[in-house]
């Protein structure tokens, strides 16, 4: 009864929400424009969907036996993941990124970080993460 209500009200808008909004969003434009952070790069292609039709489905796979391994896969995976109560992790992670010079120059470290994190996972109740340690 109350959700109707909610969704007329914000269908309708008046001149200065309008306005109101219209302000809001070329501030947004701006400081997306301004930060590069928040800036999508110009390259970036979304990846291109193919709806999966019959005769795609029919030659995706070298033969029946390959089809039928799939099917197998999948449903241990799901039986396996239904199957799961909790689990309690440790995880560590590190990235590092070299700079050479020139071609025979030896590289050098430009950048390192590294985390760990103790992570504790229950059906029902959520995730639970504590980072242990980190650096950079």
């Amino acid at each position: 009864m109350l959700v109707p209500l909610i969704v007329a009200l914000l269908q309708t808008t008046t001149p200065a929400a309008t306005q109101a909004t219209k302000a809001t969003k070329a501030t947004q434009d701006t400081a997306a424009r301004t930060d590069s952070a928040r800036r999508t790069p110009r390259t970036a292609k979304v990846p291109k969907r193919v709806e999966v039709t019959p005769e795609l489905y029919r030659t995706a796979f070298a033969d029946a036996a390959a089809r039928s391994l799939l099917a197998v896969a999948r449903r241990a995976r799901s039986s396996q993941d239904s199957a799961l109560t909790s689990y309690d992790a440790t995880t560590y992670q590190r990235v590092s990124a070299g700079i050479a010079v020139s071609p025979i120059g030896r590289e050098r470290l430009a950048f390192r970080t590294e985390q760990a994190t103790h992570v504790r996972w229950r059906r029902g109740t959520g995730a639970y993460v504590e980072v242990t340690g980190a650096r950079s």
